[in-house]
């Protein structure tokens, strides 16, 4: 199945939400939830553990310019590995007196993907991510992660950390195109496609504006996870259905939508189909 983006809405004006996170709000969002799409550096990891990729952007700058010369304003004053990546698509797009080739972006590319891959081996997974999903996949819901990281060291992560049978799909940035990266949906319909499933029956879970862009684009809910009170507050005006800083409230509104259990048995640990 092909995933197509929605009848196009108003962009400007935000779905309905009620962002405040509390218990029955969050189990009224999970109420019509069928799958959740979680981003990678954040709501699943804290990939980077605050280290600066300023050095990462550097080396492929430098390596950009023994092919195009001087670079454009953008991309020299960009000290970040994914805005570099979409600075350079920038350029390559850009009519030049010289035609640009794409052996700066294959470069780009590659040396992110290594970056990422180191990252992952010393990854911390987010606060009580393995109750969330465990919560999730015992209420049935399907789950994804939807992300601008490269799709290897995601896979590798989730593999290390034995979760990776409890995901769907992991759908990660398109190497061949950095424009493709949130806030683009390209990820988060990709994952609609291989779920088949209706975007207003996903959640779709970030720590970005991007990602909230995202998923208003794709038509899915979005849940703001942050500890950064601006951050909340752009998500909140933004259109978020809710926002919180940790899981626990996920996890305690996930409980309150399981079925009652007899004494002897517990869903938790069962297997659920997909």
């Amino acid at each position: 199945m092909t995933a197509t983006r929605p009848p196009s809405a108003d962009p400007t004006r935000p779905p309905t939400a009620d962002p405040t996170g509390d218990s029955g709000c969050l189990a009224g969002l999970l109420a019509s939830t069928r799958a959740v799409l979680l981003d990678f550096d954040g709501p699943v990891c804290d990939l980077f553990a605050g280290t600066s990729t300023a050095g990462v952007a550097a080396r492929i700058k430098r390596r950009a310019r023994r092919h195009w010369g001087p670079l454009a304003q953008e991309a020299e004053a960009c000290d970040d590995s994914h805005d570099i990546l979409q600075r350079l698509r920038d350029m390559y797009d850009t009519p030049a007196a010289r035609p640009r080739g794409r052996r700066p972006l294959v470069v780009a590319e590659r040396i992110v993907a290594r970056q990422e891959s180191r990252a992952v081996r010393t990854a911390r997974p987010a606060p009580r991510l393995d109750g969330l999903v465990t919560s999730l996949r015992s209420l049935g819901m399907r789950l994804a992660v939807v992300s601008n990281n490269a799709e290897a060291p995601i896979r590798a992560y989730l593999r290390k950390h034995g979760i990776e049978d409890d995901f769907a799909g992991v759908f990660g940035r398109d190497p061949r195109d950095a424009r493709r990266m949130k806030p683009d949906a390209d990820c988060v319909l990709r994952a609609l496609g291989r779920l088949s499933l209706p975007a207003s029956q996903c959640l779709l879970i970030g720590d970005k504006v991007t990602d909230l862009k995202a998923a208003r684009s794709a038509g899915t809910c979005f849940l703001g996870y942050t500890q950064d009170p601006v951050c909340a507050r752009d998500m909140r005006e933004g259109g978020a259905n809710a926002v919180v800083s940790s899981y626990d409230p996920l996890i305690e509104a996930a409980g309150t939508l399981l079925p009652v259990l007899p004494k002897s048995g517990s869903l938790l640990g069962q297997e659920v189909p997909d």
